[in-house]
């Protein structure tokens, strides 16, 4: 199972089973519900910048933003 980030939300959402995906510039964002991925789709560029990396079990050591 790999977790992401909704870029909208910040939820942690599972890339394998969550229906509400997206693509921009060649990259597939996935959402937490349909209103999270409408929102990105209104403006992708404004949330297609934030947090976009795998969760795993020390997410700090791939971001090193130590917001959790």
């Amino acid at each position: 199972m790999f977790m992401v980030r909704d870029p909208v939300c910040f939820m942690e959402v599972d890339e394998n089973t969550t229906e509400y995906k997206a693509e921009y510039n060649g990259k597939t964002y996935y959402f937490c519900s349909e209103r999270c991925m409408d929102l990105f789709k209104l403006n992708p560029s404004k949330y297609s910048s934030r947090f976009d990396f795998k969760i795993d079990e020390n997410p700090c050591s791939r971001c090193n933003l130590c917001r959790w």
